[in-house]
């Protein structure tokens, strides 16, 4: 059986897709994804390249033309897209494989939605065992399972072949690919596990990389069976956290919390690396790279980091801060108003315009309605059991003269309504809830 034709039974041996799937196919003009285009475009399936030029590199120029001319001539549509992923570990602090990952990872979603039903990536049986690997060497512990054939919309039709397999092949048939000059540095973990310790394995012994491979597969079992004992009950998923249920974690012993938190993670979007002492962290707080992971007995929460830009409010209208749309209204007071327990309404008079709507500030005072006297914030933010880690993000409306309200938390004493009052400002607020109500 050639090349090809293992490919071709992988394929229907994991049922990823068939003749009348359009398929997206994540295209760097390396020898893996050379020989996936090939093997897929022989074998009748309807694919399109996605190349992303990364902008990392003085040869992506070059890497570019490169791809340009495999898909001119093997008449194969090519979709090229461009992404300064260097500016963008920067500012998010990730490093520079992560960060081009889910760069890339968010292009080929929003391209798929193009009417793609599925998208194939070149990973080998190479990158499983190196991925393998470098979560052993970081102590990933539960999370050494590595990579699945199949992980909708992402297939992966060569996870069954070696590289240097699929070297011999393309060079057989005298078939260019472009070698990444920064794939020969050692630098980088995963190239020393490539270029030394792989062929080190290899030479201690022939069968050494099977045994990788049955332990892999074997982690893998493990890992499902545990999936499927862990269901995630109530979770109230946002724009930016999530809320679950604490008390299902807690009970939980290392091996189920280690799924259940990767569970989450994946679903906000954050790295999916976790380490034993943070899964021993619980109850209490945990700062991961792009994610914070809060889970007391009370709450449990996963924030992405991010903090909102202040928003400034010269005229009604509907405004989008974090997690919460505020709807600003100015009208004339009706004898009866709606005092409804997600809508403030204040005296024009005791209200200057424009407002603004930010994040709270240290130390900072209100006088609560009903109050005389001024109250910290941060107690207040205690008293509504507002979880820590969403305070950050969680909008304050302010005028000139100070704080007006606090969604779900407090509303300033000045701007009572009065038998006087003329004019009301209405403030509507609702929290953006992705799933449920």
């Amino acid at each position: 059986m050639n090349l090809i034709e293992r490919v071709q039974k992988f394929i229907k041996t994991h049922r990823m897709f068939t003749k009348r799937d359009r398929i997206l196919l994540s295209f760097s003009g390396g020898p893996d994804s050379t020989f996936l285009a090939i093997a897929l475009s022989e074998l009748g399936y309807n694919i399109t390249l996605f190349y992303l030029n990364h902008m990392l590199r003085e040869d992506s120029v070059l890497e570019e033309k490169h791809v340009e001319n495999f898909s001119e001539k093997f008449k194969i549509p090519l979709i090229k897209k461009s992404f300064d992923v260097k500016a963008f570990v920067e500012k998010t602090g990730m490093g520079i494989e992560e960060g081009a990952r889910k760069i890339r990872k968010k292009l080929l979603m929003e391209e798929y939605k193009n009417g793609f039903t599925t998208i194939a990536t070149g990973h080998t049986l190479d990158d499983n065992i190196e991925n393998f690997l470098i979560r052993l060497f970081r102590g990933s512990g539960f999370g050494l399972k590595s990579m699945n054939p199949v992980d909708k919309p992402f297939v992966r039709p060569l996870l069954g072949l070696k590289r240097s397999d699929i070297i011999s092949f393309l060079e057989q048939r005298d078939i260019d690919y472009y070698t990444d000059p920064t794939n020969m540095k050692l630098d980088f973990l995963r190239n020393r596990i490539r270029h030394i310790l792989i062929p080190e394995i290899e030479e201690i012994s022939p069968i050494g990389l099977s045994g990788i491979v049955r332990s892999i597969e074997n982690l893998q079992d493990i890992e499902d069976a545990l999936n499927q004992l862990i269901s995630i009950r109530g979770l109230k998923i946002y724009p930016t956290h999530l809320e679950f249920n604490p008390s299902i974690f807690l009970k939980l012993p290392d091996a189920m919390r280690f799924i259940f938190l990767r569970k989450l993670l994946e679903i906000s979007g954050g790295e999916l690396e976790i380490r034993r002492n943070q899964i021993k962290s619980f109850p209490g707080r945990v700062e991961m790279k792009s994610h914070v992971v809060s889970i007391t007995e009370k709450w449990g929460v996963v924030s992405k980091k991010i903090k909102p830009d202040p928003v400034l409010i010269e005229k009604p209208g509907v405004y989008r801060f974090g997690d919460f749309e505020l709807t600003i209204g100015i009208k004339k007071r009706k004898k009866h108003i709606d005092f409804s327990k997600k809508i403030e309404y204040f005296d024009m008079d005791d209200v200057h315009f424009p407002l603004g709507v930010r994040t709270r500030k240290r130390g900072e005072k209100l006088i609560p309605f009903g109050r005389r006297r001024s109250r910290k914030l941060k107690d207040l933010f205690i008293d509504a059991q507002v979880p820590d880690v969403l305070r950050e993000g969680w909008p304050v409306v302010y005028d000139k003269k100070g704080i007006l309200f606090v969604p779900m938390v407090v509303r300033a004493e000045r701007g009572r309504i009065r038998k006087t009052t003329e004019r009301v400002l209405m403030i509507k607020y609702r929290r953006l809830r992705i799933n449920g109500r």
